[in-house]
């Protein structure tokens, strides 16, 4: 169901337009929910979106975050139904997905429309692409799944954005989010990226609950490089935020991405083997809607 975002009704038929005569915005051919955002310097660059889209591919932090969420897809959920990513970026989890489920129904969204304008070079796909504000979502009870990652840590009312989510789920319809693990990890990487915090296991379970979502499988992620991964926050603390260049801490090597890589298809296997990771840079977790 569409929801109008002025008066809360129920909007029915093809077009976006309430009985009460609102309507979104259209900016460039894009739907706008939240236009006041489009261009208030709040969002990353277009040219930082192309950097980030250019070293994802290959990647291994980008490839095994891929291949986890899939997993963790094609283990709750059906092979058809509509699916909508909140704050796509660039597109890099979207088109994992939509390869792996080409019968979806995809909606993807951005606060920012220069993100969106790269994910949308980045689909081989139709994908209704729209810009809206996690914490004001104009659907209820619509979709199979909604994804969110490393999304939430950047919004400020994360209570809201998630009561939002489920808002817009299908009874049974599943979240999945990754966020960065661990408040000790804090750093100037973490102010430069814009995160408002970093998660506990506990604390986004809690979360997740408060907005009535039953957690059914939870990992962490870049657990067996976690002791780097510590040791290059600790050393970023000493830097200044305000000159650090978060893309540039992604540009690796090849021969240590390499590495990198074996590292976490190591990690990948343990976790087929259902070894609990409870420590590690990211979280992962699946919830589901009543």
């Amino acid at each position: 169901m569409k929801k109008c975002l002025s008066c809360a009704a129920p909007i029915s038929g093809e077009g976006w337009t309430c009985v009460c005569g609102a309507a979104p915005t259209t900016i460039g051919g894009t739907l706008c929910f939240a236009p006041l955002a489009v261009g208030s310097g709040a969002g990353y660059s277009t040219e930082w979106y192309m950097r980030l889209a250019a070293l994802e591919s290959g990647h291994y932090w980008f490839t095994a975050r891929n291949e986890l969420i899939t997993a963790l897809a094609r283990s709750y959920l059906p092979t058809s139904g509509r699916y909508m990513e909140i704050g796509c970026g660039t597109g890099c989890v979207l088109a994992a997905l939509g390869a792996a489920f080409p019968g979806w129904e995809v909606v993807a969204t951005e606060l920012h429309p220069e993100g969106l304008s790269v994910a949308g070079s980045r689909i081989d796909r139709t994908a209704s692409l729209i810009q809206m504000d996690a914490c004001d979502i104009p659907f209820r009870n619509e979709f199979s799944m909604i994804g969110a990652f490393d999304v939430i840590e950047h919004i400020p009312d994360d209570v809201r954005a998630v009561s939002e989510m489920s808002a817009a789920l299908k009874s049974g319809g599943m979240l999945l989010i990754t966020v960065p693990q661990h408040e000790a990890l804090w750093s100037a990487y973490d102010v430069a990226s814009k995160h408002c915090r970093r998660y506990s296991r506990r604390s986004l379970t809690a979360l997740l609950e408060r907005a009535g979502l039953t957690v059914v499988a939870t990992t962490s992620f870049v657990s067996l490089a976690l002791p780097l991964l510590w040791w290059v926050r600790l050393r970023d603390r000493r830097k200044d935020p305000v000159n650090f260049d978060p893309v540039a801490e992604l540009e690796l090597p090849s021969w240590q991405n390499r590495l990198l890589t074996t590292v976490m298809r190591i990690e990948a296997r343990l976790r087929s083997f259902g070894l609990p990771l409870t420590f590690g840079g990211s979280l992962v977790v699946a919830a589901r809607k009543p």
